[in-house]
């Protein structure tokens, strides 16, 4: 007989974020039965950005951290950063390097890690390139954020995996069958554990807006864990290809027990992708076909352009500038000059933290872009 999954949440009543995280994992048996002593556990958050309300809250990446080594394993956290943005840069911006340091904790950035070719039958397009590191690594803890997203309405535990990909394969995946290589990819990797932050949620995958949950949830079942999630979107699951996918591969189920904290509050459900969200996805595919040429000979990528003119992006009205330089002070990739004032595109468009907007005095910054950020952010 068949155990069902269990999805195990906790909230505020359970204590701080610590004591959620770990009242979770009391509930699903204990770290025990992910962990044992002398394994090497690769942690992998959500750092897709260099927002916090939008990545894996460093609480809940500290309390498991904490976790694997009370039963004898050695953490490490490994991460690349979205598409358009530089990790490096990334990792900076949200403190990442300083937190490592003080846990005494391997940070590794995937950009500058070797990755292998492993075969995906599952995928049409066969192989995928993944990190060394989670391949060898005895287990792989997935830490996502709760969000929606633009592409694959949105980006859960499942999905969160995509960050052991090397860029080129995540833009093959975008190009050739975005929802069947992620499904792909979680079958080649099958964490035996996810930690889902649920403390927020946010509309987009990056410039969104938050709404306050306070959950922390688990589960071993990964599709189980986002199915359940997706409720709390206020999303159909039935709705999302990679879910849809990996169930159909064995991954996991959608008939689970939900134990922990009661009278969750779900977002109200929307309606199904309509035409404008479908000629979005059909846009980004064109973007990344034309992209896996143009990178091909010039080994660089267009992504970041189209992100930056299109997305999102801050302006300076040099007019209105009276050059106090708050802004260059801010500034983490040193992108703004005030002889002439002005925003250098090519440093900007691989972090766009936007703090230079809120540090102007005189508004001189404004955004400036068709996607632009929902209330809230």
């Amino acid at each position: 007989m068949t155990c069902m999954a269990i999805v195990a949440v906790a909230g505020a009543a359970q204590g701080d974020v610590a004591a959620r995280v770990q009242h979770v994992l009391g509930l699903l048996g204990g770290i025990q039965q992910v962990v044992r002593p002398g394994m090497r556990v690769l942690l992998k958050p959500n750092l897709v950005a260099p927002f916090p309300q939008a990545t894996t809250d460093l609480e809940v990446l500290t309390a498991v951290v904490a976790a694997v080594r009370a039963a004898g394993g050695e953490p490490f956290v490994a991460e690349s950063a979205g598409f358009e943005f530089d990790t490096a840069a990334t990792f900076a911006a949200l403190g990442l390097p300083g937190w490592a340091a003080r846990m005494d904790v391997l940070l590794l950035n995937l950009d500058q890690e070797p990755h292998t070719a492993v075969a995906a039958p599952e995928w049409a397009h066969e192989e995928l390139r993944v990190a060394r590191c989670a391949l060898e690594a005895d287990a792989v803890i997935n830490l996502p954020k709760l969000k929606r997203h633009s592409l694959t309405r949105v980006t859960l535990g499942i999905k969160n995996l995509m960050g052991l990909l090397d860029r080129d394969s995540r833009r093959r995946l975008h190009a050739y069958g975005l929802e069947a290589g992620i499904a792909a990819l979680a079958g080649l990797i099958r964490p035996p554990l996810t930690v889902l932050d649920a403390l927020t949620s946010n509309t987009r995958a990056v410039y969104g807006a938050e709404r306050t949950l306070g959950l922390v949830i688990g589960g071993r079942d990964p599709v189980a864990v986002d199915h359940y999630a997706c409720t709390l979107l206020g999303v159909d699951p039935a709705q999302i290809g990679h879910l849809q996918a990996a169930a159909r591969g064995g991954l996991g189920s959608s008939a689970y027990q939900v134990v922990g904290a009661s009278d969750v509050p779900a977002e109200t459900s929307r309606a199904g992708e309509g035409w404008r969200q479908a000629l979005y996805r059909l846009c980004f595919r064109a973007m990344y076909l034309v992209d896996l040429p143009y990178a091909a000979i010039t080994r660089r990528s267009l992504i970041p352009h189209v992100h930056y003119y299109l997305g999102i992006r801050p302006h300076l009205d040099a007019a209105r500038c009276n050059r106090c330089g708050d802004c260059v002070a801010v500034c983490p990739v040193g992108a703004i000059d005030l002889d002439p004032p002005r925003i250098i595109a090519a440093q900007c468009m691989h972090l766009r933290c936007l703090r230079c907007v809120e540090a102007c005095p005189q508004r001189a910054i404004t955004l400036r872009g068709w996607r632009r950020p929902e209330a809230g952010r």
